[in-house]
């Protein structure tokens, strides 16, 4: 085979190589990475109103929970993104140390003591963190 011809042959073989290599996760989000900062901050700002009366906060509750549904749709959205997906189902259990679990403790407690609001304030910075640096570690696309 002539070389012009190999090369020919090699361009448009290229394609279906890269495509195979493929990753198993998706690539990079920017508009995930940004919701899943600002809900991070926003759900620590919560906690820290969590010594006070539930019913004072419920409007802000309502909205912090409708923001946490619509980017968990969002990221279950987007094509093999199972593992980003799952993160957000953990921090959405309201059975579970979680952010929604902390919410529903509250609700039920009427306020929550300061000791108990540091602890739960640093595990739920934990879950958000790895949503976060699961985002950031994946590959972004090149224009």
């Amino acid at each position: 085979m002539e070389p012009s011809r190999r090369r020919r042959l090699l361009i448009l073989l290229l394609p279906l190589f890269l495509g195979a290599c493929a990753s198993a996760i998706a690539p990079y989000d920017h508009y995930a990475y940004v919701q899943a900062t600002s809900l991070k901050v926003e759900a620590l700002e919560l906690l820290d109103l969590a010594t006070e009366h539930y019913g004072d906060h419920l409007a802000r509750i309502d909205q912090f929970r409708s923001r946490m549904k619509k980017a968990y749709e969002y990221v279950r959205s987007l094509p093999r993104n199972e593992l980003t997906t799952r993160q957000y189902e953990i921090l959405m259990d309201p059975e579970g140390h979680s952010i929604f679990g902390a919410l529903r403790r509250w609700e039920q407690a009427g306020r929550l003591s300061p000791v108990f609001v540091r602890e739960l304030r640093q595990e739920i910075a934990r879950h958000f963190d790895q949503v976060i640096a699961l985002e950031a570690a994946k590959i972004k696309r090149i224009p």
